[in-house]
């Protein structure tokens, strides 16, 4: 893929799990299936020279994982997992696929995702411990390994090097974006903040631009960014400053009768943009189109589902006992002297089905709002599970 968005296929691949680029030279694992025994399989090495168009299987009878060229293209770092449950982290000649180095993980962790810094002095990955997931660094020229962000059940994934950062995925917030944390002084920064999510981090070889994958409602696309922004204050200056503060709780109560409920939400979200406005971590009330607000509060939510008979299942469409949800939602924005309210109260009627024996569970129905400010009143329909 160019800078202008358009492509070009240079070789198609077999299943992977990862492709690495670096030096001119592509590198990626594939499954090698024993020539005599049916239930042994092998994971290669693989790489391809861009220049020379040849591609070469650098290993054999290995059992290697996500491989990932160094920035010079000359070395490939790849996880080792044996039949035995032996995990290391290689490091092989891109060349001939002989192994360089080799450093057993510390109680035998289970590794993923390794990364090259910019020097080729460190390599980064993911760590799976008793406690959950870590991100660890090991030096190559020590073979010291050192933990920066402590396991724990948070989904970590992807982390790479930037400068005196590890770039990672995590869901923190709910939605999966991209984190930093300083290997200096162990800060953590938000470096994303995309409504359905941002992955996968990869940055430019003169360290200025950072590319990944969002996802959009036409599926996943590639994205770019100055790498001068860190979100919620960055760690050094850049070209864009913005601030955000936003919180939110929720509370749940039991209803009258069976599967009746009430569940009560309030939140509160201050933003001081400068040159860069974030994307608001509460969500509007329905039956609004979103509004930027420097400060947005008081957001409720009231539901109450009534008991509605199921119908019976036919052979065609499976459906599920009708929801209901009497609503009552509250907004307040405001901008220096300018302050905006938003009301709206009603129903919301919906059922999940199932189309013949497809394990796909489908949501529809549709959501009636009164307005209380406009006096009007907003049809919303709903569709798997999502709003329009």
């Amino acid at each position: 893929m160019r800078p202008d968005g358009s492509e070009q296929e240079l070789f198609q691949l077999a299943f992977l799990n990862r492709i690495s680029a670096g030096g001119n030279k592509v590198a990626w694992n594939q499954l090698e299936p024993d020539r005599r025994w049916g239930g042994r399989d092998y994971a290669v090495v693989v790489a391809h020279d861009l220049r020379l168009g040849r591609t070469v299987q650098l290993t054999r009878k290995t059992k290697l994982f996500a491989p990932v060229l160094s920035p010079s293209g000359a070395q490939i770092a790849a996880v080792e997992f044996t039949p035995e449950r032996s995990c290391a982290l290689v490091v092989l000649d891109a060349e001939s696929g002989q192994e360089q180095e080799r450093f057993p993980t510390p109680g035998n962790d289970f590794l993923q995702s390794p990364a090259w810094s910019a020097d080729g002095a460190l390599l980064v990955c993911t760590r799976q411990e008793a406690g959950g997931t870590a991100i660890a660094v090991v030096d190559l020229a020590t073979g010291q390994w050192k933990t920066v962000v402590p396991a724990s059940r948070e989904t970590l994934s992807w982390p790479v090097l930037y400068r005196h950062y590890v770039l990672y995925n995590s869901p923190y917030t709910g939605i999966d974006n991209i984190w930093a944390i300083d290997l200096e002084n162990s800060q953590r920064s938000q470096v994303t903040s995309r409504p359905y999510g941002a992955f996968n981090a990869s940055v430019s070889p003169d360290s200025t631009m950072l590319l990944f994958q969002v996802y959009t409602a036409d599926g996943y696309n590639v994205a770019e960014m100055r790498l001068d922004l860190v979100y919620q204050h960055t760690p050094r200056s850049g070209d864009y400053q913005s601030a955000l503060f936003s919180a939110r709780g929720a509370l749940f109560f039991p209803g009258l009768r069976r599967h009746h409920g009430l569940r009560l939400q309030a939140g509160y979200e201050r933003q001081v943009p400068q040159n860069y406005h974030f994307a608001s971590e509460l969500p509007f009330p329905r039956g609004y189109h979103p509004v930027f607000h420097h400060i947005f509060y008081g957001y409720h939510r009231l539901c109450h589902p009534p008991a509605l008979p199921g119908p019976e299942p036919g052979h065609v469409l499976l459906l599920q006992a009708p929801q209901g949800d009497l609503v009552r939602r509250l907004g307040a924005g405001q901008d220096h002297q300018v302050h905006e309210t938003y009301t709206a109260s009603g129903v919301e009627l919906a059922v999940d089905f199932r189309l013949f024996s497809l394990p796909l569970e489908l949501t529809a129905g549709v959501r009636c709002l009164y307005r209380l400010k406009q006096k009007d009143t907003v049809l919303e329909p709903i569709f798997f599970g999502v709003s329009f």
